[in-house]
């Protein structure tokens, strides 16, 4: 499950932040036999938070994000090769 911020009737009156309302991974994900899909689920000041669905046998090219402090990736289901990330 990948948290997001709630709207400004969020935040909690005794200051402890804001709460966070889930995104169902599985309700989101869509498949395509001709390319993996990209789905953006938050985009904040601090980060986005993306859901990539792969079919078996497809590839994401190695690329940058310029700009990017760090890239945090992490499988939800079934398995793959992150190759060389140097």
């Amino acid at each position: 499950m990948i948290l997001k911020r709630s709207g400004p009737q969020a935040e909690r009156s005794s200051g402890e932040g804001v709460f966070m309302d889930p995104i169902h991974l599985f309700e989101k994900a869509e498949f395509s036999k001709r390319n993996f899909v990209p789905k953006q689920l938050h985009i904040g000041d601090a980060g986005a938070s993306m859901l990539i669905c792969f079919e078996p046998g497809q590839i994401m090219p190695l690329h940058p994000h310029p700009g990017a402090l760090e890239v945090i990736l992490y499988g939800v289901e079934g398995e793959g090769d992150f190759g060389n990330w140097r």
